[in-house]
């Protein structure tokens, strides 16, 4: 099914911005300005709602992951 590839595809994209928030390079790639703009419209309300423990730590990227699986399991 083809929204299930895309909902897979979205998921490795913020897997790879999680990922760059640990490594943080210090001149940013055209690449991290694209995952940088396809996931912050996601990201960017859920944290609102639940904003950064302690102003470091943003679990929006894992109720993304978490919403997209429910998703997922009921395209099935």
């Amino acid at each position: 099914m083809i929204i299930s590839r895309i909902l897979d595809i979205y998921m490795i994209i913020i897997i790879i911005r999680v990922i760059f928030s640990w490594i943080r390079p210090k001149s940013p790639s055209h690449f991290h300005y694209l995952v940088y703009k396809l996931t912050e419209p996601v990201l960017e309300p859920i944290r609102k709602i639940i904003p950064p423990i302690g102003g470091a730590l943003d679990i929006s990227p894992i109720i993304v992951l978490f919403i997209i699986g429910i998703l997922k399991s009921f395209l099935i």
